[in-house]
């Protein structure tokens, strides 16, 4: 769950850049030299204090230094949570991007990625416990990193009814492209700071992700410091107010993420169930369609703005070995094949441990069947601890809770030539602290076998799944689906009541 909420803050952090916020007086063009510009904030999940950030700019010589460090604190159930990322670019005083390097720490173990362009690519390094992987992309002409897009936002100026788009490049979104981003300049409008009443200039960011469009929104002062920025995540929202150093290390009160996700199913889901047909109804009609992926065992059979109609259908590998196989048509696998940083197939320990969990097995269901089974117990220690962990280091310390199980089975499953990916959603609990017939968050693996994609839940130690999950997004879990994963829950949670249609025996 942890992911969810990093990148979520992340974001809000560079957008307080993209507002330019205390840097309307500076020379844009000749900076002063040294740290020119420093920004702290407090980070709110709800009425909880999460976190803070620290944005700073510097500049040495012809060469403008920035860097973005969020450090939040979240609870899951009793357990608490610690996560941490800090970004660090280099510029040139123009605002021409030269080099970036991002540290991540969701799990025990730091992540780090480094990106240099050279040219007309973008060379990037990602490192974690000694393993490196390399990897180019094509570098765009014109993207901006954060100096780069402060210098353009500046110069726009914030006259209310101005609007532009900039290609900003934020390699926690994506690393092979810069994402589209309109920024309009609203009216000045009163607003309440914790709990102060103030005013302060609108200004909405929208950025299009190719699959979703995310919007922040912040209110600045007249100097064009953000006082408040808003991030609107489905019955709750992220928010960033400005502050000084010392409030905004003080005083967290991790929030219950588990208490945000959670939903009430008016019905017990029996074990013997087969087949379960959910009713998804949207408290708020959507303004766009939500496209509800589709597997072996998850049958869209209606979708619209106002809600979907879903049949999940318990797995079956007996019929699947004899069935003609689905197909998928000019699907291409390449990155279901392939390594990235949370799925590094090249890891020599999980390459060993792929090899011992097949054994023999050379029949593709059959091995993804023993390949489950071993990621159940190799990961020994059921915990709620871990924020989100790559699989090379779940290899290393086999901690975790969903997220580690199904990233690591993945890993596993890529490493034997079996086609991977992660699947997020919800999935049904008879029981958890102390409520009934419950939908929670939750992660699970999916195998394309047979012309199919087929569930494998690690953590609930199910090869033959139960009907009991239902499934927002799918995806390869690399460096540029990341983010997508988390707009679903952003988008869906808080504006959903699911009921059950009927049930199949």
């Amino acid at each position: 769950m942890g992911v969810l909420f990093i990148v979520s803050g992340i974001l809000a952090a560079d957008s307080e850049n993209l507002s330019a916020a205390g840097l309307t007086e500076i020379d844009m063009n000749d900076p002063p030299k040294g740290i020119f510009w420093e920004d702290w904030q407090e980070v709110f999940l709800g009425e909880s204090k999460i976190g803070y950030s620290r944005s700073t700019f510097s500049r040495k010589g012809g060469r403008i230094f920035s860097s973005n460090l969020m450090s939040m604190r979240l609870s899951r159930g009793p357990v608490e949570v610690s996560l941490e990322s800090e970004q660090k670019t280099v510029e040139t005083v123009s605002g021409e991007p030269l080099f970036f390097q991002i540290k991540m720490l969701m799990g025990s173990l730091p992540v780090t990625i480094d990106g240099e362009i050279k040219g007309d690519f973008l060379q990037v390094k990602t490192s974690q416990a000694g393993n490196l992987q390399t990897s180019e992309y094509p570098w765009s002409k014109g993207a901006l990193l954060f100096w780069g897009l402060t210098r353009e936002t500046i110069q726009h100026g914030f006259e209310a009814g101005t609007q532009y788009q900039l290609p900003l490049f934020n390699p926690e979104i994506r690393l092979d492209g810069p994402v589209q981003t309109v920024i309009a300049v609203g009216k000045m409008e009163p607003l309440i700071k914790k709990g102060e009443f103030s005013e302060g200039r609108k200004v909405t960011t929208t950025m299009d992700l190719g699959s979703g469009y995310f919007e922040s929104i912040s209110w600045l002062d007249e100097e064009g410091r953000a006082l408040k920025t808003l991030f609107p995540m489905g019955g709750m929202a992220l928010t960033l107010y400005n502050s000084d150093e010392s409030s905004a290390l003080a005083n967290f009160v991790p929030a219950d993420l588990f208490g945000f996700s959670l939903l009430d199913l008016p019905e017990k889901i029996p074990q013997d169930a087969k087949a379960v047909t959910f009713a998804i109804k949207f408290k708020k009609q959507l303004e766009s369609p939500f496209f509800w992926p589709a597997s072996y065992s998850q049958n869209i059979v209606s979708s619209d703005l106002e809600g979907a109609l879903i049949k999940v259908t318990q797995a079956n590998h007996e019929a699947l070995k004899g069935s003609p196989g689905g197909g998928a048509e000019g699907e291409n696998f390449s990155d279901f094949l392939t390594g990235n940083a949370n799925i590094n197939i090249e890891d020599e320990k999980l390459i060993v441990l792929a090899s011992k969990a097949a054994g023999q097995s050379t029949e593709p269901i059959e091995e993804a069947d023993l390949l489950r089974k071993f990621a159940s117990r190799y990961i020994s220690q059921k915990s709620l601890s871990v924020g989100f962990a790559t699989a090379s280091e779940v290899a290393i310390n086999p901690v975790g809770d969903c997220t580690e199980h199904a990233v690591f089975l993945a890993a596993l499953g890529r490493i034997r030539n079996l086609p991977s990916r992660i699947a997020v959603g919800l999935a049904y609990l008879p029981e958890f602290q102390g409520k009934e017939n419950i939908l929670g968050f939750h992660m699970w693996t999916q195998f394309y076998l047979n012309g199919y994609w087929v569930d494998f839940d690690a953590a609930l130690g199910e090869s033959e799944t139960s009907p009991t999950r239902i499934a927002f997004y799918t995806g390869s879990l690399d460096e540029n689906s990341l983010f997508d994963m988390t707009l679903p829950f952003m988008r869906l949670m808080g504006n959903l009541d699911v009921e059950i249609e009927s049930i199949s025996y």
